[in-house]
């Protein structure tokens, strides 16, 4: 799989636009309290399509819009969200993925935002993973996968895994389903073709 990387954060509105450039490896944001370490990451989580009651500031700052770049190989995409929209625009020169203004967070829409990260990864839209042991599948989307994207400070010193999901609402089986498509391409046709329990348990 092609590398793919944030390289640039930009918020604007009444204010002084403000960017924050990334590398291309592992990016550790590092500072004092109250200098935006927090506002970077869930800005980041807006445009990965989290819900509005996830903002991560209210305009009232004088900050309305957040844009992200992402590349891949020489092509890049930059999604953009207005703060207390559902709806993202994509500019985009990658193939596959297409410009529009009209892009949804929810994953069952017809122009989801999931579509545009799932084709990063080299994945068709309605691409599915197994969800649980009795071979049930669910879409891959990429919030399931977001853990092993981005940590939060506050998870930084639990014991125990950083990189698996908090929220108990997300199976074991259709989390590893994600982390092995997405790090060694693997196949699942079989895993709900065959009827044997002891091939449906990842």
């Amino acid at each position: 799989m092609n590398r793919i990387y944030i390289e640039k954060l930009s918020v604007t509105g009444t204010k002084t636009p403000s960017h924050i450039e990334f590398g291309k490896n592992l990016t550790i944001i590092a500072g004092p309290s109250d200098t935006g370490k927090s506002y970077i990451y869930k800005c980041i989580d807006y445009l990965f399509g989290a819900n509005n009651k996830n903002k991560p500031f209210d305009p009232s700052i004088g900050y309305d819009t957040i844009s992200m770049k992402l590349v891949k190989d020489d092509n890049y995409v930059v999604i953009t969200r207005k703060i207390g929209r559902n709806i993202l625009s994509v500019e985009s020169t990658i193939d596959g993925i297409e410009s529009r203004s009209d892009y949804s967070i929810k994953p069952d829409a017809v122009h989801s935002i999931n579509h545009v990260y799932c084709a990063l990864l080299g994945l068709p839209k309605d691409y599915t993973v197994p969800f649980n042991d009795r071979g049930e599948e669910k879409r891959f989307t990429w919030r399931t996968f977001k853990c092993c994207v981005m940590v939060h400070e506050d998870h930084t010193e639990m014991e125990g895994p950083i990189l698996l999901p908090k929220k108990t609402d997300i199976s074991k089986t259709f989390f590893y389903s994600h982390l092995l498509k997405v790090l060694y391409d693997q196949d699942f046709s079989a895993y709900s073709a065959n009827p044997d329990e002891q091939n449906k348990a990842i």
